[in-house]
């Protein structure tokens, strides 16, 4: 093959493999002069080598712990550990509610998977919302977006409930 850059006829093997998803093949370039592209590049900027090890720890991190190494499973478990939505929804359980991501799914399971009041889910296609007592933090159930707005705009008072449970039976009758 011949190197795009240097112009030189080169072996296969001195040219990197490449798989776009589509097809395999091999770079234009010679690793040669891609090295020294790199090198040029670490040299110009310092911080270049950390940019780069940081968008491969994030690269790696979705990739499975067979093709990675030692060092790169590490790497990948820790991202995987902190940067995933359910890492992240298992923070805001604990931080805002005090349940665990395993506590929030048997909720879910116990009320067949929709809001306890309406027995629906998001329309989004998002996770229920954690109902729950703002002055003690107990947690009560979980509740659809519009329940649990329903619930907020009320105030949780009981009486405005009933007073707008008897509006819609006696002037909302279609």
């Amino acid at each position: 093959m011949k190197c795009k850059r240097c112009k030189e006829d080169r072996e296969a093997s001195e040219f990197r493999e490449y798989n776009n998803g589509k097809k395999l093949g091999r770079r234009k370039t010679c690793k040669h002069c891609q090295n020294g592209d790199i090198n040029t590049r670490y040299a110009s900027d310092p911080k270049m080598r950390e940019k780069r090890a940081m968008e491969s720890r994030i690269a790696n991190a979705t990739r499975s712990p067979e093709a990675t190494s030692t060092k790169n499973v590490r790497n990948a478990a820790f991202m995987a550990n902190h940067r995933t939505p359910e890492s992240t929804k298992r923070k805001h359980l604990k931080a805002n509610y005090g349940i665990t991501l395993e506590e929030f799914n048997i909720m879910l399971s116990v009320q067949n998977g929709g809001c306890f009041i309406c027995g629906g889910v998001n329309a989004n296609g998002r996770a229920l919302h954690v109902d729950h007592d703002h002055a003690t933090g107990r947690v009560r159930k979980l509740l659809c977006a519009t329940c649990n707005t329903a619930l907020g705009h009320c105030k949780e008072n009981p009486n405005t409930l009933r007073a707008m449970l008897s509006y819609i039976e006696n002037e909302c009758v279609n």
